[in-house]
């Protein structure tokens, strides 16, 4: 280190589960020894408070695609925080999706549905795609892109729809 540097920088972060997790990287440092001061929600301003916090936090993640990640921070919450004004929203948003059977299906056609995206889904990487008998009937970046466009043309109902590859796009 030369004398003219700085020898102090302060970076954001929270203390979560026993480890400190940084919200920024501090400018030109590999290593170096750290001074921890925790904050009490008193010394923070009410727009820093917890809950404000975690769901910046969260929304940073779904922003920048780590959805498991925002899922991960989610989950690990407690009552107190998880139920507050400004984290349920996220509840609901980052709700892990499941799959529900409408109507029947032949077991030829789930068949023909799983080669052709053993077969294709390579092709449409980032996209929700809408099969219906192994033929591809549609495809969109976002899954309520596709279903409207699908009941534009009478086309939604006895469909498989499956997302290849990447983060999920709702």
């Amino acid at each position: 280190m030369r004398y003219d540097e700085p020898i102090m920088a302060t970076v954001d972060g929270y203390f979560r589960n026993g480890h400190v997790e940084l919200r920024e990287t501090p400018p030109d440092v590999r290593e170096g020894r750290v001074l921890v001061t925790f904050l009490t929600d008193a010394s923070v301003p009410d727009s820093q408070a917890p809950a404000e916090r975690m769901a910046r936090e969260i929304r940073t993640l779904v922003e920048t695609g780590q959805i498991q990640r925002a899922r991960t921070l989610l989950s690990g919450l407690g009552d107190d925080l998880s139920s507050h004004p400004s984290i349920l929203p996220w509840r609901a948003t980052l709700k892990a999706p499941e799959a529900r059977a409408e109507g029947t299906s032949t077991g030829e056609s789930a068949a023909d549905n799983i080669d052709w995206l053993h077969r294709h889904a390579a092709e449409y990487l980032g996209q929700w795609v809408a099969l219906r008998d192994g033929k591809l009937v549609g495809h969109a970046p976002d899954r309520r892109t596709l279903v409207r466009s699908l009941r534009e043309r009478s086309e939604a109902a006895g469909l498989l729809m499956a997302w290849c590859g990447g983060e999920v796009n709702q």
